[in-house]
């Protein structure tokens, strides 16, 4: 039996003391194909035979790859392994051999493994590849890469890891239990539906918070990028010993169009994870908890954001690495909370090596409101200004990027080429997945426990309005409010003198006059807020005062874009102020100011 499997580059390169990875592993992060681990790493030394060469800088505007350059020729070998060990469940609950070892100068790098099985041994052939004719420092390059072993065929028993003759101390254990149990957990399920198990069993860690999402409240726009999606509750894993062992906890999965999700991992495709962030933190720990807070260090720099910040952009999963290679940053937010946007080539790539379409994906990374859960959107992307392909990158490329003197301009030319490019030139547009993401919506149920404590501890007059389950607080009277200022939290706006904008929210229903036309919409419960569905407004056009027409379009547009509020109560139950939040277009945060007439 001959199997092809998935490698996760871990190119430990030397180039004059400068130590760089382009890792990834099954739960560390996307797992990426043979074709991505073609990276070249070459140094080119041979600075006399190459002095008058020029480097040809990065056009942002045209392909990198000049249609009169060939692309170099490759030669390939087996790779000396000096060391492999073995590990079980990073993330998707697979076996992961981790083979290292040195190639003998600074041009070769890991191209490809195959794996095959002989009576209990996994065999894994590792292969390394240099450019042909080039003249190469002799200096010993350390690698390392993660291997994701196939063991879905493989009877019950115990297996011994070989790579190029090299064995693993670790064995691989195949248990009945896990062969029975695998298809239940690898099965696709129909949106809205979980692959959770039921009973009384023992609850793994961050199930019950996934469980909480409603699931027919799971709302995503395609807008075309794809026909369908679904969605499954995927069950955690502990941290796996041994080195670079993870976990995960359990997790809700996106995939698009039907496809596998594990293949869909395996093929660093498009998927998107929606993790419970307290479950996340106590199974994993630091490496997680530096994850979101970088994250949230990124949300509370948004409101008055002028430049890129600055290295790392935030990744989960992988919780250990380093996002260092990336360009196209923007706030973007979805209906349930705050995050970012990024393009990048691929986790930990940070020292020298060409960019190519290879591998470089739409990131986004958000939270939801409450901060309770991480949102996480992997998908791939490419432009014609990058080369497709390892294989493509032209020489003088490949020479700027990979020579330890010129890597750094190479990659400052690069990023702002990449950085210049409109939404448009990347497929998809990213304007396209911006719009996507920004439409995800989702609702969760309110815990039961916490209900109990609440009418514990409530009043006879709180313990009514628990009992008019998805009541508004301020919709469970009459309430009549009006408009004082809107805009910018910190910067709101006086209402035009001589308008008047009120609202009237009364059993789940909001009516009220915009300034010149009257309005009515419903009022729709959430977890926590409420938001203003579709609005229903009349057709006036009112020419006095000046500006009024336009101060009605900005008050629907906040309406509409309500994503959370606040209320005073007087002494008795009516409401005498409220604020209501929404979100402006560019990710920041608005408020609309009322009081009672």
């Amino acid at each position: 039996m001959k199997i092809q499997i998935r490698v996760i580059p871990v190119l430990l390169v030397l180039l004059g003391g400068l130590l760089l990875s382009a890792c990834d592993a099954p739960g560390i992060g996307p797992v990426v194909t043979d074709e991505e681990a073609v990276e070249a790493t070459a140094e080119v030394v041979d600075e006399a035979a190459d002095a008058e060469a020029e480097v040809e800088p990065v056009d942002g505007a045209e392909t990198a790859v000049p249609a009169e350059e060939m692309p170099v020729e490759l030669e390939t070998q087996a790779a000396p392994v000096s060391s492999v060990s073995v590990s079980e469940d990073h993330g998707i609950g697979g076996w992961v051999a981790m083979v290292a070892g040195e190639l003998p100068d600074s041009c070769s790098f890991i191209a490809d493994t195959e794996q095959s099985v002989a009576g209990t041994t996994i065999k894994i052939a590792v292969s390394a590849s240099r450019p042909q004719d080039m003249m190469c420092a002799q200096v010993i390059t350390p690698y390392a890469i993660d291997v994701l072993l196939n063991t879905s065929e493989l009877a019950v028993g115990e297996y011994v890891v070989e790579a190029n003759g090299v064995t693993a101390e670790e064995m691989v254990v195949i248990e009945g239990e896990v062969e029975s149990d695998a298809p239940d957990a690898e099965a696709e399920v129909p949106e809205g539906e979980s692959s959770a198990p039921e009973g009384d069993e023992e609850v793994a860690e961050g199930e019950e918070e996934v469980q909480r999402i409603s699931p027919d409240s799971l709302q995503l726009a395609l807008g075309g990028l794809a026909d369908s999606y679904a969605w499954t509750i995927r069950e955690g894993y502990p941290p796996s010993p041994g080195p670079g062992g993870v976990g995960m906890p359990a997790n809700i999965l996106l995939t698009f169009d039907g496809e596998d999700a594990d293949q869909v991992l395996s093929d660093n495709g498009r998927y998107m994870y929606i993790f419970p962030v307290e479950a996340y933190e106590n199974l994993v720990g630091d490496a997680v908890t530096q994850q979101v807070d970088r994250l949230q260090a990124l949300i509370d720099e948004a409101e008055g954001r002028q430049e890129n910040p600055e290295d790392p952009m935030p990744l989960l999963p992988p919780p250990m690495s380093f996002m260092g290679r990336w360009v196209q940053f923007l706030d973007l937010n979805t209906q349930v909370g705050p995050g970012v946007r990024y393009v990048s080539e691929a986790p930990n790539r940070q020292g020298p090596g060409a960019w190519t379409n290879l591998g470089t994906a739409y990131y986004y990374q958000g939270l939801s409101e409450d901060g309770r859960f991480y949102i996480s959107l992997h998908w791939p992307v490419r432009t014609d200004s990058l080369p497709e392909t390892p294989q493509d990158i032209p020489e003088d490329i490949m020479e700027q990027s990979t020579n330890q003197e010129t890597a750094e301009q190479y990659w400052l030319e690069t990023r702002a080429a990449l950085d210049a490019l409109a939404t448009s030139e990347w497929e998809p547009d990213l304007s396209d997945l911006d719009e996507m993401i920004a439409s995800l919506a989702f609702e969760m149920d309110t815990p039961e426990v916490e209900e109990e404590e609440e009418e514990v501890a409530a009043t006879p007059e709180a313990e009514e309005e628990v009992e008019k389950e998805g009541d508004v607080p301020i919709s469970g009277q009459d309430t009549l409010l009006n408009l004082v200022s809107f805009g910018p939290v910190g910067a709101e706006e006086p209402v035009l003198d001589g308008t008047q904008i009120m609202v009237s929210i009364s059993d789940l229903q909001m009516a009220g006059l915009a300034g010149c036309n009257s309005f009515l919409a419903d009022v729709e419960p959430q977890d926590g807020y409420f938001t203003i569905g579709e609005l229903s407004v009349t057709m006036k056009v009112c020419e006095e005062p000046e500006g009024i027409m336009e101060q009605e379009t900005a008050f629907l547009a906040a309406l509409q874009g309500t994503n959370g509020f606040e209320y005073e109560l007087g002494s008795s139950p009516t409401v005498t102020a409220a604020k209501l939040f929404y979100r402006l277009l560019d990710g920041t945060n608005g408020v609309m100011n009322f009081v009672a007439p």
